[in-house]
């Protein structure tokens, strides 16, 4: 890792805390930072379209994919001391402190319909669907079965039971091991 682009990269599914993390990183460190879903949506604001619009074009072109790709990859290059949260930030962004958040799937999918104001159930239907999607475009994309497989990270935190900060503090403990 350059000692003078410190880079934290946050991966995980829909639940898992990313935000929330990334936000926790942002205030305690002073870093600036991003989200893929942030940069997508500026693209669909940019095209005229709307997120699900770019998301379900993305589905059929990978012209968003690549775009949403080079957009990271120039944050790596150009920018220092920054958290962003993305499914594929840790491979565009390779000297990086990869994180991958896990956690248990009841727990997430009841935290994105606590967070979305939907139903359980409703929840559990969009989320499968659109990790289904995801899943296909990065396999079909680039040739990634697993996309979250750990052995592409340098920290697994298992955020089930675990408490924002003590979630920072493990990625905090982890930066300063990496400094």
């Amino acid at each position: 890792m350059d000692l003078n682009k410190r880079i934290v990269t946050l991966a995980g599914l829909a639940g898992t805390g990313k935000s929330a993390l990334c936000k926790a990183l942002q205030n305690e460190l002073g870093w600036k930072k991003y989200s893929a879903g942030d940069l997508l949506r500026q693209m669909a604001e940019e095209r005229g379209m709307t997120i699900n619009e770019i998301d379900e074009a993305a589905r059929h072109d990978p012209q968003y994919d690549r775009a949403l790709d080079v957009r990271t990859e120039e944050l790596g290059k150009n920018e220092q001391d920054f958290v962003i949260d993305g499914r594929l930030a840790w491979k565009f962004i390779p000297h990086s402190l990869k994180v991958n958040m896990t956690c248990d799937e009841e727990v997430r999918l009841a935290r994105v319909a606590h967070r979305d104001g939907i139903s359980l159930e409703t929840a559990r239907e969009r989320t499968m669907h659109r990790e289904q999607a995801i899943t296909e475009r990065f396999k079909k994309y680039y040739g990634i079965d697993n996309f979250l497989d750990p052995k592409n990270f340098d920290l697994i935190l298992d955020t089930t039971n675990m408490t924002v900060e003590e979630e920072l503090n493990l990625v905090l403990e982890r930066l300063g091991n990496r400094a």
